[in-house]
């Protein structure tokens, strides 16, 4: 505070020596020299200079206010961390509350513009936490019913080897998926059935390969999971390799956008 008033004081100062000085410069002028009788100048502006404002007096933009700002945390903070004096670390413990505030009083702003918009939907320009698991769980619940529809008119290949430690692991994920939405599936085996009959305890029904997949899955990934309308013959590859329930769902959503789209294009046209 002491520094700030000496600089204000100094400031001030040089304001008042600059006044004087520029009153001791003028020409006489007032009562005293009534009888004289000014000459008449007349300015003709530069239209140069007045058409474009001086660098100097332009002032600088938001972005190199908070560029500079930004460059006063660092320093404060760096010197903080390679000199470790109590007045270092005091300077930057207030420097940082400055900050802090500044985007508390910058978040309640957020939050009352989108409470005014009161329009704004998108889950990366909701305000509070709250708003943004409200969005998210319409999502999904709009999710498990386009899924849910899906299985109206599409079934599931699940294609396996026996000796693939993936495919044991991705089977119970499937068999709670295909029960959870009323999918019909079919397991098949690359390698045939082992000794007994029955792939695995998830698909005790799986059958062997009849030449299909060499044209369902050329790449020869396994475990692969493919939707498959029976009445088109269609066939869209939904997993390939070992993936979680959830990365399962996110893949269902890309296909349902993506039948969704195929959809509205051939009402338009």
């Amino acid at each position: 505070m002491a520094i700030f008033k000496q600089l204000l004081l100094s400031g001030l100062l040089m304001v008042t020596t600059c006044n004087a000085a520029s009153w001791y410069s003028k020409d006489p002028e007032g009562w005293l020299w009534y009888k004289k009788i000014p000459k008449k100048t007349v300015l003709k502006p530069n239209k140069e200079k007045a058409s474009t404002p001086s660098e100097a007096n332009k002032p600088p933009s938001y972005r190199e206010q908070m560029k500079k700002v930004r460059q006063n945390f660092d320093e404060v903070q760096a010197k903080a961390i390679l000199n470790p004096t109590i007045e270092n670390v005091t300077e930057f413990q207030r420097a940082q509350n400055t900050v802090l505030n500044q985007a508390d009083i910058f978040q309640k702003m957020l939050m009352m513009a989108a409470m005014m918009e009161g329009q704004n939907t998108s889950t990366a320009m909701m305000a509070t936490p709250v708003s943004r698991q409200l969005y998210q769980g319409q999502q999904e619940k709009q999710l498990e019913k386009d899924i849910k529809a899906l299985s109206k008119s599409y079934g599931l290949f699940f294609i396996v080897k026996n000796d693939c430690p993936y495919c044991h692991q991705f089977a119970p994920i499937i068999k709670e998926v295909a029960e959870e939405y009323h999918f019909d599936i079919k397991a098949i085996s690359k390698d045939g059935l082992p000794l007994g009959g029955a792939l695995m305890q998830e698909f005790p029904e799986a059958v062997p390969d009849n030449g299909t997949i060499k044209q369902l899955n050329p790449e020869g990934i396994y475990p692969c999971l493919l939707l498959v309308n029976p009445q088109t013959r269609e066939v869209i590859p939904l997993a390939k390799g070992l993936i979680n329930k959830s990365q399962l769902k996110e893949n269902f959503r890309v296909i349902i956008q993506f039948l969704k789209g195929q959809h509205q294009g051939r009402s338009h046209s």
